[in-house]
């Protein structure tokens, strides 16, 4: 709750500012945020617009930043993926040298050594 009124007082500051200077992008994509936050996507979408226009490298940014992202969310799934099938080979791998040890242990040498 505390939250939800910390952004509708977010709101208020980003529309003072863009009453004393309605050309303030950054003003602009702040108030988009907090009304997305809100839950008000389509006044939200207004202003992110109007960001846009008036800032243009903004968008490319915008979408620089989102592929990016986008990109270590990949990264991090690939991780994960490959910690998941190292964990599985490891314990194929460990429950193998319960029933066939990778060393030989010294009674199997002593066996061996016997039989010849």
């Amino acid at each position: 709750m505390a939250n939800v009124s910390k952004m509708h007082e977010a709101v208020s500051c980003f529309k003072k500012a863009i009453s004393v200077d309605p050309k303030h992008w950054a003003a602009h994509l702040n108030l988009s945020t907090a009304l997305v936050e809100l839950g008000m996507t389509i006044e939200g979408q207004k202003h992110q617009d109007i960001a846009f226009s008036l800032y243009p490298p903004l968008k490319e940014m915008m979408s620089d930043s989102n592929l990016v992202a986008q990109q270590e969310d990949t990264a991090q799934q690939r991780m994960r993926e490959a910690k998941r099938k190292l964990l599985t080979e490891e314990e194929r791998q460990g429950k193998l040298d319960t029933v066939i040890p990778l060393e030989p242990s010294a009674d199997a040498s002593k066996q061996d050594n016997n039989k010849e």
